[in-house]
């Protein structure tokens, strides 16, 4: 998320402790921002895990993330360097290579909020998506962003080039790396994907290739790569979507509790 919002409207009537962090620099308003890489931001999220769950009790801990929320949270999951408390990961809408991070490409070149700077980037960015719907969204998430950051990108231009920095260097394998690495730790994995073309055809590959050559590693489990069938990206935010894949997920770690596994 840009910035914190109530947990009830995020999933309401969930049965689980919500908690909807704010990545440090990006809060709204902020007087003196300072702009993060993401290695440092999982340390600071980790270290709200380990806080969280200090007091003991906590059954299942899974983070969740839509869109380059979705790549942070597989980042995150794949550093087996770190000790905090995670179980899984939920990506919904993650990118599959640099020709699907078209939003947070267009953030990364954001250097100004001069508006012969902003301006020609935000419309290339609204440019990109293929429904009204979609545009009407991200046109929001974009006056949210606006509104935020006022003067000063560097926080978020500085995020977004993190991400579009990593998959120009790996290219498509770096979705396999993250979910080798995030399984190879024990944590369990699932990535959601809106039924496009690009999105189809790629957890196709990855589906294939894990067949003939087992890419995917020995923590794969079939249907951790989802298609659903949703025409928006922002679909994958619905509440009786994500509730029901985190339902599923809960309930596959805790029968491996029970196993032993």
């Amino acid at each position: 998320a840009v910035e914190a919002t109530d947990p009830g409207t995020v999933l309401p009537n969930a049965p689980y402790r919500v908690v909807v962090p704010t990545l440090y620099g990006l809060e709204r308003e902020r007087a003196q921002r300072f702009a993060v890489g993401i290695e440092d931001h999982i340390v600071l999220l980790e270290a709200l895990l380990d806080h969280l769950t200090a007091k003991g009790g906590v059954k299942v801990v899974i983070a969740v993330g839509f869109s380059a929320g979705g790549d942070f949270v597989l980042w995150m999951a794949a550093d087996q360097s770190r000790a905090a408390r995670l179980d899984g990961c939920l990506a919904l809408g993650p990118n599959v290579g640099i020709e699907t991070c078209t939003v947070t490409g267009v953030l990364s070149e954001v250097t100004s909020s001069a508006p012969e700077v902003l301006l020609p980037a935000l419309n290339r960015a609204l440019a990109s998506v293929t429904t009204v719907g979609d545009w009407l969204d991200l046109a929001a998430d974009f006056r949210l962003i606006v509104h935020n950051f006022g003067d000063d990108f560097r926080p978020i231009q500085r995020f977004a080039h993190d991400i579009v920095s990593s998959w120009r260097v790996e290219g498509p394998d770096l979705l396999i790396r993250w979910y080798r690495e995030a399984t190879g730790a024990g944590r369990l994995v699932r990535c959601v994907f809106e039924d496009s073309e690009v999105y189809r055809a790629r957890v196709r590959e990855l589906q294939l290739r894990n067949l003939d050559e087992g890419i995917l590693g020995e923590g794969y489990r079939p249907g951790s790569l989802v298609v659903e069938p949703v025409a928006r990206h922002f679909d994958l935010i619905d509440p009786t979507l994500v509730m029901r894949h985190l339902d599923a997920m809960v309930a596959e770690l805790r029968a491996a509790r029970v196993g032993g596994r």
